[in-house]
């Protein structure tokens, strides 16, 4: 049997070995698990990432569709029919930088990247609030409404992603976290459709969920009159045609106006990433 201080050596070279392996997992990169090195190339360091990820994250700067805040031309919006969100803004492009993070997040098993996206979505929120409050000044939201995955896809997943990015979103606005859509069957994945079929596949897939709806409009209105508006948070993970999220907004209004007619409601989309 070794002596005390030969098991104390031991003990200590364990320790030390331990810490050293924690400093350099810890200094690894979440996405690409390279050091994380100096950051540099004119962005800001941003915690878990090496300085080339931080450098390839796609912000989106500009906006130049008011209604999807495409950077770019947007057909979408002036061929829809109606739409029954007021306005969508999403943090990043949806480019081959972004497929991949989600693909690692939603397909892989590497949860480590749902802090570091949800951080990602704040950040589109401030700016969002930013937006508003140049035009309508002193704006607030009263919830925030995650788009639901079917039960094939959560037990697939073992999650809902577009949950956990609102329940980021939530914490950070200090919002309540209001599930009040229920989707009524499972589909295809939608980036497999045409446009056309996602507008068709999409008008059925959604509807709100009147026991949770009312009660939170119940208890909202016992303080507050129906005729202020009432402005509600969907928030998803990627926006491409806007017509997933515009069935959502379509069944949250269809089920708030059955319970009170009289509603002023305003519903806007907050999306990680924009194709």
């Amino acid at each position: 049997m070794p002596s005390w201080n030969a098991m104390r050596l031991m003990l200590g070279q364990a320790i030390s070995a331990t810490a050293a392996w924690l400093a350099s997992s810890a200094a690894a990169c979440i996405v690409c698990g390279r050091a994380h090195g100096s950051h540099g190339g004119g962005q800001r360091a941003i915690t878990g990432l090496c300085s080339s990820c931080t450098n390839a994250i796609p912000w989106i700067t500009r906006i130049r569709c008011a209604i999807c805040g495409r950077p770019e031309a947007c057909p979408d919006c002036m061929r829809r029919d109606v739409t029954f969100f007021t306005a969508s803004r999403s943090a990043v492009r949806y480019d081959e930088t972004i497929r991949e993070w989600l693909a690692q997040y939603k397909y892989r098993g590497n949860e480590r990247l749902a802090p570091l996206l949800g951080r990602f979505l704040c950040s589109a929120y401030d700016r969002l609030i930013r937006e508003l409050r140049q035009t309508y000044g002193d704006i607030r939201f009263e919830a925030v409404i995650p788009v639901p995955v079917s039960a094939e896809r959560r037990m697939e997943r073992g999650f809902n992603q577009a949950e956990q990015l609102s329940a980021s979103v939530a914490v950070h606005a200090g919002l309540p976290l209001v599930h009040g859509l229920v989707r009524v069957r499972h589909s295809g994945k939608q980036s497999y459709k045409s446009r056309i079929d996602r507008i068709q596949d999409t008008k059925t897939l959604f509807a709100g969920e009147a026991s949770v709806l009312e009660q939170f409009l119940r208890y909202r209105l016992s303080c507050t009159s129906s005729s202020i508006p009432l402005r509600l948070l969907l928030v998803d993970d990627i926006y491409t045609t806007g017509s997933t999220v515009n069935a959502c907004a379509e069944a949250v209004t269809t089920a708030l106006r059955r319970i009170e007619p009289s509603l002023s409601l305003e519903l806007y989309v907050l999306t990680l990433a924009r194709s």
